[in-house]
């Protein structure tokens, strides 16, 4: 019993009363502290503190990499998927843009960066988007791939390079998956080309069918046959009256008087009967 009558004691650290005439005072709620005497109530702990235990007088900040989702929390738990904790008593703090941490990390005070070949441009992400094809990722921690160059191509997802387009094929444009042969008319004779290169005039490459189509070169015209234009898939014959002795001609020769050429493509003139 307590000998003193002539006045109430204030209950002391870690409890509170909100009645009045009681002979005794409650615990805090663990979650809860009672941080002075003579409380009517106690208070919830903040995000990132926690009280364990009924009666407590104060809140502990929870270690790095873990915090509360609520006020008034009695156990600290590991930051989420997509978020991390850097110091004591911290809320959880989303990824940045470039860097994940997934469910299962044990590390829970720091994001890891995307690997090479991968990329992450949203916050608060458990993981990383590969490069589709096309795209290359040659850094950790990317926003974004990149695009390919022209003449250059990445056929699988995460790439974190691009491969030369073969002589005789190339890429038309940025970002491409697979190399094409150059089309009729055009070659490349270097890896990498950014562009297939027009036959010369005099020259010719007909189109050919797969991927292992000869595109590195053209073909002259052969005898009886002329080409005075760039970038063509065949060679124009010689007329009659005309002859082509020569290979890779730009124009056909007239047959000279007393002379002639009855049929297309001839090689030489014929002397006229007596």
């Amino acid at each position: 019993s307590d000998p003193v009558t002539n006045e109430c004691r204030d209950c002391p650290l870690g409890t509170y009363q909100a009645s009045h005439g009681s002979a005794s005072c409650l615990p805090c709620l663990p979650g809860e502290v009672g941080n002075s005497t003579g409380q009517s109530s106690c208070f919830q702990c903040e995000i990132g503190k926690v009280s364990r235990q009924a009666g407590s007088s104060a809140c502990v900040a929870c270690s790095a990499g873990r915090s509360t989702d609520v006020p008034g929390s009695a156990k600290c738990t590991p930051c989420s998927a997509g978020q991390y904790g850097i110091a004591r008593g911290d809320a959880c703090t989303l990824c940045v843009p470039g860097r994940y941490r997934n469910g299962t990390d044990q590390v829970t005070d720091s994001c890891r960066p995307c690997p090479r070949g991968t990329y992450q441009e949203s916050s608060g992400q458990a993981a990383c988007f590969p490069c589709l094809p096309g795209e290359f990722g040659n850094e950790t921690g990317l926003h974004s791939c990149s695009k390919c160059a022209v003449g250059k191509m990445s056929e699988v997802a995460q790439s974190t390079n691009c491969s030369h387009c073969k002589a005789g094929q190339s890429s038309n444009s940025e970002g491409s998956a697979k190399c094409t042969p150059c089309g009729a008319g055009k070659y490349s004779n270097v890896q990498g080309q950014q562009d297939c290169q027009e036959c010369e005039k005099g020259q010719y490459r007909a189109a050919a069918a797969g991927d292992d189509a000869d595109a590195t070169t053209c073909d002259n015209c052969p005898e009886g046959f002329r080409q005075n234009t760039k970038g063509q898939a065949s060679c124009l014959p010689c007329l009659p009256g005309e002859f082509g002795n020569e290979s890779a001609m730009l124009s056909c020769f007239p047959c000279a008087i007393g002379r002639v050429s009855e049929t297309a493509a001839s090689k030489n003139c014929s002397w006229c009967h007596n």
